[in-house]
């Protein structure tokens, strides 16, 4: 999931922050490598929220949350060798954010406001 772009200073290359996977790729838009994509940064510390080029020529990432190596692997880490257990949650929660934007919008459905007198 990219999660962040940012252009290169020579405008040459694009790095794309990749959430579900921990991970900075260097997608280039010209020169002799004009359309081939190569890993920038592998195996993050945490999942990359953002990027961008500051003023002194350096990249930020922003880092959302923390992978913590315990017993429990982290969620995204654990998901990553079913594909089709990811796409079932990300339906699964547009279809529950979908309910949930319908309950707000006809609240007065499920509690009618009081007669006024």
């Amino acid at each position: 999931m990219a999660n962040g772009i940012a252009l290169s200073p020579c405008e040459d290359y694009i790095l794309i922050a990749e959430t579900s996977v921990c991970r900075i790729i260097r997608y280039w838009v010209s020169g002799t490598n004009a359309g081939k994509k190569e890993v920038f940064v592998d195996n993050l510390p945490g999942y990359p929220d953002n990027i961008r080029l500051s003023a002194t020529g350096l990249y930020r990432v922003g880092i959302s949350t923390t992978r913590f190596p315990s017993f429990f692997a982290p969620f995204l880490d654990a998901l990553g060798p079913y594909p089709f257990l990811k796409r079932l949650i990300a339906k699964v929660t547009l279809t529950l954010c979908g309910i949930n934007c319908w309950c707000c919008k006809n609240v007065d459905f499920f509690f009618p406001p009081p007669s006024v007198k």
